[in-house]
């Protein structure tokens, strides 16, 4: 991931961790206050924990983009589109897949399950993306995400420490997306800091 198109795509996948850490938060909230997971107030600065997380994301984002635009096109343009579109059909499936699993456990008034299955298919789809470019800390996110999410589902089927499932699921799932968005966004602008220096020194 070393050509402007690629950092500019990671630039944009930035704002959606930003908004989806909000809403891995908001869950989370929700949870830890029927379950009684921990007390309101703690649950509170939590939440607003990574709504300051997000925040600096989003204008992470918003700086990183400004600090690309000046740094010339590469060579690597035609493949990052294509990268992009497989990216997109990443997304897409995973979209689908949480859209189904949501309508379906919800049909059936089991919502408990919903925030395991989903952050058990938010970290699948982190494998393909660490894949397709070459980077691991996808990977690296992806595991413990997974497991959490596998051993989520296990509380709520044995009914073991089953009122902490979906909270914890949740948490994960914020954890994850605030730390892929903060790796995104310093990637991008230390993508930019350089290509700017070489560039200017180039002219010099």
């Amino acid at each position: 991931m070393n050509t402007k198109g690629s950092l500019k795509n990671l630039n944009n996948t930035a704002y959606l961790l930003a908004f989806f850490t909000i809403v891995w938060a908001a869950s989370m909230l929700v949870w830890f206050i029927l379950d009684d997971v921990l007390p309101v107030g703690a649950t509170i600065v939590l939440s607003v924990i990574f709504l300051a997380i997000a925040g600096y994301i989003y204008i992470s984002a918003v700086l990183g983009y400004r600090s690309l635009k000046p740094i010339p096109e590469d060579d690597g343009s035609i493949q990052d589109k294509l990268k992009s579109k497989r990216w997109s059909v990443a997304f897409a499936l995973q979209a689908v897949a949480i859209s189904l699993s949501g309508a379906l456990l919800g049909s059936f008034k089991l919502h408990v399950f919903i925030a395991p299955v989903m952050l058990l298919i938010v970290g699948l789809h982190y494998i393909p993306i660490s894949m397709l470019y070459h980077t691991t800390i996808q990977t690296f996110v992806a595991i413990p995400t997974i497991l959490v999410a596998i051993l989520g589902l296990l509380a709520i089927f044995t009914d073991t420490g089953s009122r902490y499932a979906a909270g914890v699921c949740s948490l994960v799932g914020a954890v994850g997306c605030a730390t892929l968005g903060i790796w995104a966004t310093t990637t991008v602008r230390a993508f930019a800091r350089q290509a700017s220096s070489e560039v200017k020194a180039d002219k010099t």
